[in-house]
């Protein structure tokens, strides 16, 4: 991941975090839209972040630029699709995995005092590809632990 201040993280570096995290969403769904536009209910859940709903960690702008672009991509396609495929985003807080390992974790900002076990978010994922959650379409499911109610 990419850190630093606006003044830190050059042009190719920036364009990087976008090219990854929202450009690759972009190329993905147009290339696998011929068969989720055949599939009769398909889903897609792309994942945003936190940091993308409500950025507060000065260092990662671009990071939070990008998943919030990829929030606001997400609800461009839920209406550009709708009714046949359903779009929706996860934005998960820290998760507990090998990237995040031996990092320090403040559990301050989150209101269940943890970060997520990765099993969390794909229950979350689960669910909105799931018929339970047919009527949603658009929407950014903070899967945060409360990180972004504040």
């Amino acid at each position: 991941m990419i850190r630093g201040s606006v003044l830190d993280v050059g042009l190719a570096d920036w364009r990087r975090v976008i090219d990854v995290n929202l450009t690759g969403i972009y190329i993905v769904v147009r290339c696998c839209l011929p068969w989720l536009s055949k599939a009769g209910t398909a889903t897609i859940v792309n994942i945003a972040s936190g940091q993308g709903l409500l950025p507060n960690t000065p260092d990662m702008t671009a990071y939070a630029a990008s998943k919030g672009g990829v929030v606001n991509l997400t609800r461009a396609l839920a209406a550009e699709l709708a009714p046949a495929i359903r779009v929706n985003s996860i934005c998960p807080g820290t998760v507990n995995t090998p990237m995040t390992a031996g990092g320090q974790r403040d559990v301050t900002p989150y209101a269940l005092k943890r970060v997520a076990d990765p099993l969390e978010i794909a229950q979350a994922i689960l669910y909105l590809t799931a018929s339970e959650s047919s009527f949603i379409t658009g929407a950014a499911l903070a899967v945060d632990g409360g990180r972004t109610f504040h």
